[in-house]
């Protein structure tokens, strides 16, 4: 059994988070989740929908999950993984494997959350940290929706014929919100860049478990779980920079204004 680890994992993501808890200050002298709002205004909704789009880690899933549907590529991977399971041995083992993974994921989540700087008063911090906790849960409240509505239009049966619920995958797209807010928490951190990009690697590392795991258990196709990373890293990317208050430039942004008999649409490249 891997239960002992998987508990272990998230106790530890909590206990790091409270040996570092974040007091102090971001650079910009606020607090993580401070600045939080309903109304960030258009510029900035327009900014975090362009980079959450242009990003990687949304667009490469989903190109990923349309070359699956050339010939029968989807489906011949999945009856593959399925029939022998190379990696977790079993269907069983990996629709638990997917469960625990998923679960050290969100405690990542967590963890990283209370670890960010939130202010030094205890009521400034605990406003602050529910503030960013709202904004988190938002994102992943209206991933989930989304999800099921996917899964109820599409109807496509599952590898397994379980049910008609395989596309999104729920699991792919959860860790994909998760994972984007932790690397989000983990950016606003004052540590080395090092370690920001050996999170990284550690959460693509548990968001390709739970997908594999996905398509050996059964449960779902390759185009499913890589639609639900991309759908889960988008929301989760948008709905964190859009409202949670937090400065992220990009080197592209779009430009969407009134002009002299029309609209004017276009970019601009800062360099």
């Amino acid at each position: 059994m891997i239960t002992r680890p998987h508990v272990i994992l998230q106790v530890s993501f909590l206990l790091l988070a409270w040996s570092i808890i974040g007091c102090g200050s971001l650079p910009n002298g606020r607090g993580w989740g401070q600045d939080a709002t309903l109304t960030p205004g258009w510029g900035r909704i327009s900014q975090a929908a362009w980079n959450a789009a242009a990003s990687p880690a949304t667009w490469g899933p989903a190109a990923g999950a349309l070359a699956f549907q050339v010939g029968s590529a989807d489906r011949n991977l999945a009856m593959w993984a399925m029939d022998h399971t190379p990696l977790y041995g079993s269907q069983e083992n990996a629709a638990h494997a997917s469960d625990i993974i998923s679960n050290v994921i969100s405690a990542a989540y967590v963890g990283t959350a209370l670890a960010t700087p939130s202010g030094e008063e205890p009521d400034e911090w605990a406003l602050s940290k529910a503030k960013g906790f709202a904004v988190g849960y938002s994102a992943v409240a209206i991933n989930s929706q989304l999800t099921g509505l996917l899964k109820d239009e599409t109807a496509r049966t599952r590898p397994n014929g379980q049910d008609t619920q395989s596309f999104p995958s729920n699991h792919a797209s959860k860790t994909g919100v998760y994972a984007t807010l932790a690397d989000r928490n983990v950016e606003n951190m004052a540590v080395p860049e090092e370690v920001v990009i050996a999170s990284r690697i550690f959460l693509v590392t548990l968001i390709t478990g739970v997908s594999w795991a996905r398509v050996e258990a059964g449960s779902h196709y390759p185009s499913d779980v890589l639609a639900g990373v991309a759908m889960g890293h988008f929301i989760g990317a948008f709905i964190n920079d859009a409202f949670l208050g937090i400065e992220k430039s990009s080197p592209i942004a779009p430009i969407i204004g009134p002009s002299q008999g029309g609209v004017l649409i276009g970019i601009t490249i800062q360099y």
